[in-house]
């Protein structure tokens, strides 16, 4: 007939038009159809396109990720949840995301009762703060992906974990990379006391020489309440074990040592052309 027939998608039916914006992700929604005139705009807001925030995708496609940890980027990320949550009007129930805040999860936990899934990695700023108002909130969640937030504490997972949730990770799985990312915010009588018990795994993980670059026990003597002790030969030899160890980890690229009762034997020992 040599005629081609379009259809006019602004005359579909807001039944026909909820049941395709349903198929796209919600990067897809609002990159397109949101953009296209008002009455899809609305459409866009309805509560059932908002039961699933994930933003995994949008992530893992991004080729510009260092600016992912600025503070610009997390309130971004946070008007993105504040905003779903809105929509939503009560009904999310699925949240992955990436760099949020305390500041958007306490929204989150404060409107959104069904919420069964919550993933959070690499989200330094969520503390345990927030996930306590998600534990007593969120009553059905069954899945918690916290990865990589390394502000979390074992309290916190041990809150959530009460209720029957699955939480990720298994600590001991995570990555090398990730695991020095994580130990590196913590201070050598943490890393000691903490990380170096858990398996050989982490303890040869906190030998690493890019983790011996510091060695600082000034909050380790101030929180001591034995300081009696400090002054006798065995916590001299205690403080010099200590910092031989830390240069010997180090492999010379020792930079900082801040200490106290250590003798010349330790400091000689560090004054290796080596050390």
């Amino acid at each position: 007939m040599g005629s081609r027939v379009l259809p006019d998608w602004t005359e579909l039916t807001p039944e026909c038009l909820l049941d395709i914006f349903s198929r796209l992700s919600i990067g897809q929604l609002w990159n397109g159809p949101m953009l296209v005139c008002k009455t899809w705009t609305k459409l866009c807001h309805d509560p059932s396109l908002n039961i699933t925030l994930d933003l995994e995708a949008e992530f893992l496609s991004s080729e510009d990720s260092n600016h992912w940890w600025s503070p610009e980027f997390e309130e971004k990320v946070d008007s993105t949840i504040r905003s779903v949550v809105d929509r939503s009007k009560g009904g999310l129930k699925e949240i992955r995301v990436r760099h949020c805040t305390d500041q958007s999860l306490s929204y989150v936990a404060e409107r959104c009762p069904n919420l069964e899934v919550l993933g959070v990695t690499y989200s330094p700023k969520i503390t345990v703060e927030s996930m306590r108002k998600i534990a007593s909130n969120c009553t059905k969640l069954i899945e918690l992906d916290i990865s990589c937030s390394y502000e979390i504490s074992g309290y916190c997972i041990e809150l959530v974990d009460q209720m029957g949730s699955r939480v990720h990770p298994d600590w001991t799985e995570l990555p090398p990379e990730c695991l020095l990312g994580i130990f590196s915010r913590l201070s050598m009588g943490q890393r000691r006391n903490g990380q170096m018990l858990v398996c050989k795994t982490w303890k040869n993980l906190c030998q690493d020489p890019s983790l011996n670059t510091i060695l600082d026990l000034k909050a380790e003597f101030l929180s001591s309440a034995d300081s009696i002790y400090w002054w006798s030969p065995e916590s001299e030899e205690k403080v010099n074990s200590t910092i031989r160890s830390v240069v010997d980890q180090s492999e010379g690229g020792l930079k900082e040592i801040r200490v106290r009762h250590c003798t010349d034997q330790s400091l000689f020992f560090d004054n290796r052309p080596d050390g």
